[in-house]
C-alpha cells in the first residue's frame, strides 16, 4: 500500500476512497480496519476504489487481500473517521444587512472546514484558526433577519442549534446633506433629505419635534415639506424600523422668519458659459427664501435649487452675448447691475477671440488697458474685433483689421464694469464670437 485519497471522512462512512499502491490484481476484500468496504471495484494492478463503510471516530488502517495474502499496515494506509463539527458559539451574534461582520465561531471538529455559511450563503471570507475556532466574514443580506452558521468538514456538517444563530440587523439611517437647508416659520419648503438606510420600510422625518410630509423617497433620497416651525436651528432626523439617525451638523436646518425685503444679487460664479447653456451657475446675494424663479436675460433656467437664503445654484438655458440674471420671491425682483451679469460664450465660423486686463483692481481713476486678442486677422472678412463694456453697453473700440487690439479705460468714482470682447461688425453686431468676460472693479 502506498497511499489512499481521501485520507479521511465522516463517520456514517460512504466516502470513496482511492487506494493505490502494487499486487491489487484478484483483490477479494477491501477492510477499513477491521470492518469490510462497503463496496470495492479493482481498477488496475495498481489502484482500488472502496466505499467506506461506518466506523468510530479514529484513524484505521485499510487493508487489501488477494490470493496470495493481506497488506501489512502501513502509515500510508491510514484512513481517519472525523466526527461532524459542532458549532458552540459565535463571538459576535448580530451584524449589518450590509455584511462584512467578523465573526469568531467557537466548537470542534473545524479541522479541514471546507465551507462556512450564513444560512444559505457562503461567508465572504473564512479562516480555520484551529480545531475549535474559526473566523468567518458574514456576506450581505437582503432583509434582517437570524440565520444559522454551519461549517462543513471532511467529516460532515454541524447539526443547527440555538447556539449558532446569527442576527442581520438593519443599521440605523444616516443623513448626510440636506437642501435646502433654511426655510421660512411658515413652513411649506421642499427639501432633499440625502443620506443611507432609508428603506426598507417607508421612513419618517421630523423637523425638530415636527413631522415633515414625505412625498417620495429612496435607499438614499427623501423629498420632504417641511412643517412649520419657530425661529431658529432644528436637526433633521430619519426615523425607519431600523432606528432614527444620529443628529449631526449635516442634518440642520434654519427657520428664517421670510425675507426682510426684495432679493438682491452680488455674483454670479462662473461668470460665463457657453451659448449651448447647461452650465451650472452659483448665484450669490441676499433674501433668496422661497425663490419663485430664476431667469437668464429673459428665459428661465432650466432648473434652480434655493441652498439657502444667501446662495442659489441654477442651470443656464441655452443663450447669447451677455444678459443679466434676475431672482424672483414674494418680496420682489432683483435689481440689475454689474454683479448680476452672465455671459454667453460662442465661436463661429472657425473664429475665437479673448480679452484680458492689465488689472481687474484698480484705484478709482486709474487706468486698466483692455487686450482682445483673436485667433486670426479679420481684415479680409466683413468683422472686426470690438471690445463692449457690457456693464453701459458702450462699445469701448472697434478696429476693422489686424488680430487684436487694445483700449485703455479708467473709471473715476468706484464702480464695477464687465468687458467683453468680440468678432463681429461695429458696436457687437453680427457676433462670430464672443470673449469670456473680464469684471474691473475700481475701489
Amino acid at each position: 500500500m502506498s497511499g489512499v485519497s481521501p485520507a479521511s471522512g465522516p463517520l456514517g462512512g460512504g466516502t470513496t476512497v482511492t487506494i493505490t499502491g502494487t499486487g491489487f490484481t484478484g483483490a477479494s476484500a477491501v477492510a477499513f480496519g477491521s470492518s469490510p468496504a462497503t463496496g470495492f471495484t479493482v481498477n488496475s494492478a495498481t489502484s482500488i476504489s472502496a466505499t467506506a463503510p461506518a466506523g468510530a471516530a479514529g484513524a484505521v488502517h485499510i487493508a487489501v487481500t488477494n490470493g496470495i495474502g493481506t497488506s501489512s499496515p502501513v502509515t500510508a494506509d491510514q484512513f481517519t473517521y472525523l466526527a461532524a463539527p459542532t458549532v458552540t458559539g459565535l463571538g459576535t451574534a448580530s451584524g449589518s444587512t450590509a455584511g462584512g461582520t467578523s465573526v469568531v465561531i467557537t466548537g470542534t471538529g473545524f479541522t479541514g472546514a471546507t465551507a462556512v455559511r450564513f444560512g444559505s450563503t457562503n461567508a465572504t471570507t473564512f479562516t480555520v484558526n484551529n480545531a475549535g475556532q474559526i473566523t468567518a466574514t458574514s456576506p450581505a443580506a437582503g432583509v434582517a433577519g437570524t440565520v444559522h452558521m454551519i461549517v462543513t468538514t471532511p467529516g460532515g456538517t454541524s447539526t443547527t442549534s440555538s447556539a449558532d444563530q446569527f442576527t442581520y440587523v438593519q443599521p440605523a439611517p444616516a443623513v448626510t446633506s440636506i437642501s435646502p437647508a433654511t426655510g421660512t416659520t411658515g413652513g411649506g419648503t421642499v427639501v432633499t433629505v440625502t443620506g443611507t438606510n432609508f428603506t426598507p420600510g417607508t421612513p419618517t422625518v421630523a423637523f425638530g419635534a415636527n413631522a415633515g410630509s414625505v412625498t417620495a423617497f429612496s435607499a438614499t433620497s427623501i423629498t420632504v415639506t417641511a412643517p412649520a416651525g419657530a425661529a431658529g436651528q432644528v436637526h433633521v432626523v430619519v426615523t425607519t424600523p431600523a432606528g432614527s439617525s444620529l443628529a449631526g451638523t449635516s442634518d440642520l436646518f434654519t427657520y428664517a422668519t421670510g425675507n426682510p425685503g426684495p432679493p438682491t444679487i452680488s455674483g454670479t460664479n462662473p461668470l460665463s458659459g457657453p451659448s449651448a447653456g447647461g452650465t451650472s451657475v452659483v448665484i450669490s446675494g441676499t433674501n433668496f427664501l422661497n425663490a419663485t424663479s430664476v431667469q437668464f436675460g429673459s428665459v428661465n433656467a432650466t432648473s434652480y435649487t434655493m441652498n439657502s437664503a444667501t446662495q442659489i445654484t441654477a442651470t443656464a438655458p441655452a443663450g447669447t452675448t451677455t444678459v443679466d440674471v434676475t431672482v424672483v420671491t414674494p418680496q420682489g425682483t432683483s435689481a440689475h447691475g454689474a454683479l448680476d451679469e452672465y455671459t454667453y460664450t460662442f465661436s463661429n465660423n472657425g473664429y475665437s477671440i479673448t480679452l484680458s486686463a492689465s488689472t481687474t483692481s484698480p484705484a478709482a481713476g486709474g487706468s486698466v488697458v483692455l487686450t482682445a486678442t483673436a485667433n486670426k486677422d479679420v481684415g479680409p472678412t466683413p468683422y472686426g474685433i470690438s471690445i463692449i463694456d457690457v456693464t453701459t453697453g458702450a462699445e469701448v473700440v472697434h478696429v476693422g483689421s489686424g488680430a487684436s487690439t487694445t483700449a485703455t479705460v479708467s473709471q473715476a468714482a468706484a464702480s464695477t464694469h464687465r468687458y467683453v470682447a468680440m468678432v463681429s461688425n461695429a458696436g457687437g453686431a453680427n457676433a462670430q464670437a464672443a470673449s469670456t468676460p473680464v469684471v474691473v472693479t475700481w475701489h
